[in-house]
């Protein structure tokens, strides 16, 4: 006899994530403002998120689909599950923070480590790190290290500005700076 088997079986993709994005990354936000402080947030790590985003023309399944290296996260069993042709997702650190400063309305998959998934450290480096999404089977789908010094854009590192990636719908390489800009403006 032993404890109980807890498994995830994952049946009826719509298709595959092989090619899911990270298309924006919120790594060094701003310092906390007055009133943000005195709504009890006081760490600017707890306005990061990263966004991804799906560049083909059909639905695909983010079941069984994990980011991890930098924090850790799955997908299965969070608010999003399927990504339409074009669509986008974000993977907040605190939602409530991130709501407060950019808005409500976005389609937020949930916060880093709030399903099950051990910490992995729970905020993003300012200094720059390794970025992993791996699939249901546990393939590569991205693995990136992405940097606050140049030739990557400084502004992305401190002043409010995110890391975009350029073109996202022809695939380019995520571990190149020159496939990366600052946001046009503060806030991503």
């Amino acid at each position: 006899w032993g404890p109980p088997a807890r498994e995830i079986y994952v049946i009826d993709v719509p298709a595959s994530s092989a090619n899911l994005m990270v298309s924006e990354i919120m790594y060094h936000p701003l310092d906390a403002s007055v009133a943000e402080e005195l709504a009890g947030i006081t760490q600017a790590s707890d306005f990061e998120f990263i966004e991804v985003y799906n560049p083909t023309s059909s639905r695909i399944s983010l079941s069984g689909v994990v980011i991890s290296q930098a924090f850790d996260f799955a997908f299965t069993g969070s608010v999003i599950t399927e990504l339409d042709p074009s669509g986008y997702a974000l993977i907040v650190r605190d939602q409530v923070a991130f709501e407060m400063r950019y808005g409500v309305g976005f389609p937020i998959a949930g916060e880093y480590g709030d399903n099950g998934v051990p910490d992995g450290g729970n905020k993003l480096s300012n200094a720059g790190e390794e970025i992993m999404i791996t699939a249901v089977d546990g393939s590569i789908i991205q693995n990136f290290i992405y940097d606050d010094n140049a030739p990557w854009p400084v502004s992305a590192d401190g002043s409010g500005h995110s890391l975009v990636l350029i073109r996202p719908e022809e695939i380019p390489d995520h571990g190149l700076a020159v496939s990366w800009r600052s946001s046009a403006l503060s806030g991503g």
